[in-house]
Order: structure tokens, then C-alpha cells, then sequence
């Protein structure tokens, strides 16, 4: 019998969030050599081969919102977004860019980031959105968790 989420993308992840038992000072630094990044240039994902999931070495200076999702195979994992026409910059060799929706039916990576894809960019769109409290007004600031 076929396992039902083999035909659904975005359900699989082996990312570990495990924010709430996280204190700010565990935050992985960006840099670390172990480090993966998730770099989204406007809405297209940066794609090296079949993974999305780069090193913060190959990605231009950042200045963007950068947010530690978790760890996945024991490696920090981060989202970062850059401008839409930063994507131009990755066009060379296995590298290219894709929007999310692409890459799920051109099955452009494996199944289990499909998830942490979906993962990144919500978070992202989620900053980007609510930058102050909609109760009190206070800009709000990424913790631990994102």
C-alpha cells in the first residue's frame, strides 16, 4: 500500500524546531561551518543541485531578515531573504533559481524539504508582514525559535 504523503507535498520534514526548550544564547551562529541556509530572493528559492539547502558562504552579503528555523541532520538551519533581483546572481552552473510551487511539481528537490521550503518561506512572509505587535505596537524582534 502506497504511503498517502508520498502525494502530498509539503508534509515531510526532518526539520527539529524545538524552540520552546530553546534559550536565545543556543541560537547557532549564521556562520557556522556546519550551517545551511534556505535563501529566498523575492519569492524564488535558490536551488544548488537537488537541495535548497546551501551554505551562508555561497550567498551574497545579506542584509536581509534572517531567522534560525532549527536543525536538520544535527545541522542549524536558517532562512534568509534577499531582494527579487538578487536571483539574477544565481544562474551559473547547477545553480538556479525557482518559485516554490515549481519546485514541488517539477519535484526539483526531495520530498522531505519540500516541508522545510514551506517552512522558511512562511516564516519569512511572516516577518515581513508583522514587523509590530497587533496588540501593544512594539516592533517585534526574532527569537530563539524565529
Amino acid at each position: 500500500m502506497t504511503d498517502p504523503r508520498d502525494t502530498l507535498g509539503f508534509v515531510r520534514n526532518r526539520l527539529d524546531r524545538h524552540s520552546a526548550e530553546q534559550p536565545e544564547e543556543a541560537v547557532p551562529a549564521f556562520d557556522a561551518p556546519d550551517a545551511r541556509l534556505v535563501l529566498i530572493c523575492g519569492d524564488r528559492i535558490v536551488l544548488r543541485g537537488p537541495t535548497a539547502l546551501i551554505t551562508p558562504d555561497d550567498a551574497p552579503d545579506l542584509s536581509g531578515t534572517r531567522i534560525f528555523l532549527g536543525h536538520r541532520d544535527g545541522r542549524p538551519v536558517f532562512a534568509a531573504s534577499a531582494p527579487a533581483e538578487a536571483a539574477e546572481g544565481f544562474t551559473a552552473g547547477e545553480t538556479r533559481t525557482l518559485d516554490l510551487r515549481s519546485i514541488a511539481t517539477e519535484c526539483a528537490v526531495e520530498a522531505e524539504e519540500l516541508g522545510l521550503l514551506a517552512v522558511a518561506k512562511s516564516m519569512l512572509d511572516w516577518h515581513a508582514r508583522h514587523g509590530f505587535c497587533a496588540n501593544c505596537g512594539t516592533q517585534t524582534v526574532a527569537k530563539a525559535g524565529g
